[in-house]
């Protein structure tokens, strides 16, 4: 949970509520405080007025009609609020694919090398390896492509 987040976070509004639990999300997971000037910034596509409402709204535990009492100024504070909880979900979705990906990567790296070394093994040691390591379900999954190998060959 970020800190800086004064806010109530069993807050009225649903933007709000949206805009806090990402806002938690990015700082937990990425960490990436989004009360940061240039970050809300770029999360908000460099909408100054808007990175402004959501920092003011976000460091206030004070509600919102009195924070706004012009109807038409609330109005126009709601719009930003659900623009800017559109846009921080956008963010926190690239962010979450990007690790995706990176994982992705790191992992069939890692698939290759096992590859790699599992070449050079005899049978005899390919065999207690795949003993040793590997799941059940790989096991079973292996024995039935052996399996039906020996079938073709009769």
């Amino acid at each position: 949970m970020n800190p800086a987040i004064k806010r109530n976070r069993k807050s009225q509004g649903n933007n709000i509520v949206k805009i806090i639990t990402k806002a938690d999300v990015l700082y937990d997971d990425f960490n990436v405080d989004l009360l940061d000037d240039n970050t809300l910034l770029d999360a908000l596509n460099k909408d100054r007025k808007a990175a402004n409402i959501v920092k003011h709204v976000l460091s206030t535990n004070d509600v919102l009609t009195h924070l706004y009492p012009n109807s038409l100024k609330y109005q126009e504070v709601l719009k930003i609020l659900k623009e800017a909880a559109y846009d921080i979900s956008c963010l926190l979705k690239k962010l979450k694919r990007e690790h995706t990906n990176k994982n992705k990567e790191v992992s069939e790296e890692y698939q290759t090398e096992i590859l790699e070394n599992l070449m050079v093994l005899s049978k005899k040691y390919l065999i207690r390896y795949i003993i040793k390591y590997a799941s059940q379900k790989q096991i079973k999954k292996l024995e039935r492509v052996a399996e039906r190998k020996r079938e073709r060959i009769k």
